[in-house]
């Protein structure tokens, strides 16, 4: 039988996110602060998101407020022959008069609007479709542009139909480099970042599938947003004097918080002086607040040398009772002593209901595989490859056996992301974290719950 020794888990630390918010996205930090035991950390909120992929029918869009399908979305139609409609999970956008299509009853400050645009014609180099953002109706809003003719971009905006942050040089007038391939027929994300009086402007190409083809690249950053646009909804314009025609897909809206967040649990086990065995079930003693669930026989764990050690290789699970969280942190240091089994790793779980219901963040040192899935009254759900696991580490990443580092997996709502770090010898961080994956199908029943270790199957760990 294959087998693998799984041990040293050095620190263990909870932090609770005590926000009512949308959806955490990779992004984020901790900073010890003095005068508690507490930390900072950095949150993504998701205010808005439309993919229109529910949309399975035409859906026309009147001028003025919409209903059913649209509701939501004001259009306003200022060319006889503007049209915005959503069809195939895309809203199409065609006019020349400055033609606006916008969310109404939300007002955000301080955001993030992604889209991605794809230009279907332009009937003069100066016709172009953008993003509108910190809108208030359709003649007080900030603009994001690209024309796809003559490449221009801009970050300027207008005030009761009046044209105000609109300087040639500051807010416009920049050109795209010969070098960049961007045009009609070409699928692009843009990227707005808005923040009291300042915005920058982002884009990226994309693939034909939607995802990424390029980073995203800064193009342009102002610093005189007028005070009456400095919040509002989102939206999308077309040009005017010159027709342009283009769909949208995609649209996000983030805002980032930074928020205090309160220690739940914590443990090194350095208190323990003598090595502590843990039975089957629930535990008493030094071992209290914790319960082991021993599937093989093989199976063991024991607190030595102030390290909780784990051994088995049928999903042996150890887990604290008593506790339960929803969006929180789980940090912990690990160190594989042993495995020579491609199939057998042991991870974090987080989300644990029971020994059979709970979430798992889970690396292998002999594949290098990782992954993020969990279970469900002892069946897994959420298990996806290509969505949840089936990832490797690329070749340089020094990770195996004997090798410390430190996971770490942040969890909110239906979301979680996955990181990793190695570590020095004495525990201090060799390297700064790295994400490794981002889901966001956990199902309802392993959104809360307390957090522990597991063992793989089918090999000794």
């Amino acid at each position: 039988m294959e087998k693998i020794k799984f041990g040293k888990i050095f620190t263990l630390a909870v932090l609770l996110v005590a926000l009512c918010i949308g959806v955490i996205i990779p992004s984020w930090a901790t900073v010890e602060r003095a005068d508690t035991n507490a930390k900072v950390q950095t949150v993504t909120e998701v205010l808005y998101e439309e993919d229109f992929d529910d949309v399975t029918e035409r859906v026309d869009f009147v001028s003025g407020e919409n209903t059913g399908a649209a509701e939501g979305w004001t259009f306003a139609k200022n060319a006889s022959g503007a049209e915005a409609y959503i069809e195939n999970g895309k809203l199409h956008l065609y006019g020349n008069k400055y033609d606006i299509i916008y969310r109404t009853g939300e007002s955000w400050t301080d955001y993030t609007l992604e889209a991605d645009i794809y230009y279907k014609s332009a009937t003069a180099s100066s016709g172009w479709i953008g993003m509108i953002y910190n809108v208030q109706s359709e003649k007080t809003f900030q603009k994001a542009g690209i024309a796809p003719n003559n490449k221009k971009y801009s970050l300027n905006g207008r005030v009761e139909g009046k044209w105000k942050n609109d300087v040639t040089g500051i807010n416009k007038g920049f050109t795209l480099g010969e070098d960049v391939n961007f045009g009609e027929e070409i699928p692009v994300r843009l990227k707005v970042v808005t923040c009291e009086n300042e915005a920058t402007l982002y884009y990226a190409f994309l693939n034909n599938d939607g995802t990424m083809k390029t980073d995203y690249v800064e193009l342009l950053k102002i610093d005189n947003i007028p005070e009456e646009t400095r919040s509002g909804s989102i939206g999308f314009m077309t040009s005017t004097d010159s027709t342009a025609s283009a769909w949208i897909d995609n649209i996000k809206v983030t805002k980032v918080k930074t928020i205090d967040s309160d220690v739940l649990y914590e443990d090194n086990f350095d208190d323990i002086s003598e090595r502590v065995d843990f039975v089957s079930g629930e535990n008493t003693g030094a071992a209290e607040g914790w319960t082991f669930a021993k599937n093989s026989d093989v199976a063991k764990a024991y607190i030595e040398d102030g390290k909780l050690h784990l051994y088995g290789n049928k999903y042996d699970v150890i887990y604290r009772t008593g506790e339960s969280w929803t969006n929180y942190t789980l940090e912990a240091d690990m160190y594989y002593e042993d495995g020579n089994g491609k199939s057998a790793w042991a991870g974090m779980i987080y989300n644990v209901q029971s020994e059979k219901t709970f979430q798992k963040a889970g690396i292998n040192p002999g594949t290098k595989k990782y992954s993020l899935n969990g279970m469900v009254d002892g069946s897994w759900k959420n298990d996806v490859n290509g969505i949840n696991k089936g990832f490797t580490f690329s070749d340089e990443v020094g990770f195996g056996k004997n090798v410390p580092f430190r996971l770490k997996v942040v969890t909110y709502n239906n979301n979680a992301v996955f990181y990793y770090a190695l570590l020095n010898e004495d525990g201090t961080m060799k390297t700064n974290y790295e994400k490794l994956i981002t889901i966001d199908n956990i199902p309802e029943e392993t959104r809360s719950g307390s957090i522990g270790f597991m063992t793989s199957t089918g090999g000794s760990v």
